[in-house]
């Protein structure tokens, strides 16, 4: 059954307003029509499985959203807030997220291939969670613990093997000045 939706940004005006479903269904007429979403206030939504495959966010709060299982690939995120949001099972492959806030964020079983985390704050447990070693690219991450900033680098990143290392380093330090990154469309070739 359909009822209408409106979604609102921070200073909780209109983005967009219609008739759907869900939030999720809104959200992925706003991907599929290209309406601009910027400064999005989603928080304590559920958008379990949805497919958000190709948004484009800045400025976004997506805080305690229920993300379990969604497809957030080929998406672009700038200064989005994730913080204690259940990213488990999701799809960020081929996604960039500059400036995001990540704390406390349920990363089980992500799958992060590809993706670009370029000045992301974490905190919470990371370990075992996510594979950064799929990444494309993770610079100047930082890490928050006990109220205090340190640089991920240094903090709370564990490979399971020295294999994994040697890949992680390699794609992060020299394959980003040597090679671009795989389009998705070119990997399916």
């Amino acid at each position: 059954m359909k009822k209408h939706i409106t979604l609102r940004n921070q200073a909780h005006e209109p983005l967009y307003s219609g008739e759907h479903t869900s939030t999720a269904e809104a959200l992925e007429h706003c991907i599929t029509h290209n309406i601009p979403l910027d400064g999005l206030f989603l928080s304590n939504e559920n958008l379990k499985n949805a497919n958000l495959d190709g948004l484009n966010l800045r400025n976004a709060s997506l805080i305690n959203c229920n993300l379990k299982g969604a497809n957030i690939s080929e998406a672009s995120l700038f200064y989005c807030n994730l913080s204690y949001s259940n990213l488990e099972d999701a799809c960020l492959c081929y996604s960039d997220f500059h400036y995001c806030r990540f704390e406390h964020v349920n990363f089980k079983k992500t799958d992060i291939a590809q993706a670009i985390f370029q000045n992301p704050v974490f905190s919470g447990s990371l370990t075992n969670q996510l594979n950064f070693a799929t990444a494309h690219k993770l610079e100047s991450p930082a890490y928050i613990s006990d109220n205090s900033r340190t640089n991920q680098a240094h903090h709370k990143i564990a490979f399971k093997d020295h294999y994994k290392l040697t890949k992680f380093l390699m794609k992060t330090v020299l394959r980003k000045i040597i090679t671009p990154r795989k389009s998705s469309k070119m990997a399916e070739n």
